[in-house]
């Protein structure tokens, strides 16, 4: 059996051996975290706003999403839109490590659109409200 003082260099003065290969789990920083910052935020938001407007009567107008809501419910469809948030963020990693400009304008993109029916429920919301 091998004693402490037998692991590790003989002279103390030499340091320790470091491995610097990478092993295929080691993490990486994000690339575009500001992004999916927001990404994330409106994502959650649609869920919310497209929740509230079903309780007022009204229904969801993404096809897909709808099926999924009708199958299983609220749960259903936050497990849905957490699954497409986490495949656009690993899209957009994986293309930014191949080509930085399109995985730039990947998660850019991804913003922008998920703002569309954010912006298009929360103005339902205030005419639902106000009008």
């Amino acid at each position: 059996m091998m004693r402490m003082d037998e692991i590790g260099p003989k002279d103390s003065t030499q340091p320790l051996p470091v491995c610097t290969a990478m092993s295929r789990w080691d993490v990486r920083p994000m690339l575009h975290p500001r992004h999916y910052t927001w990404f994330v935020f409106l994502s959650a938001m649609d869920i919310m706003f497209t929740w509230v407007l079903i309780l007022l009567g009204g229904a969801e107008a993404n096809p897909i999403a709808d099926a999924v809501l009708q199958h299983g419910g609220l749960p259903s469809l936050v497990v849905f839109k957490f699954c497409l948030v986490m495949l656009v963020v690993i899209l957009c990693e994986w293309t930014t490590r191949k080509n930085p400009r399109s995985g730039l304008r990947l998660a850019e993109w991804a913003v922008a659109i998920t703002a569309i029916p954010v912006v298009v429920a929360g103005a339902l919301l205030m005419a639902a409200v106000h009008g």
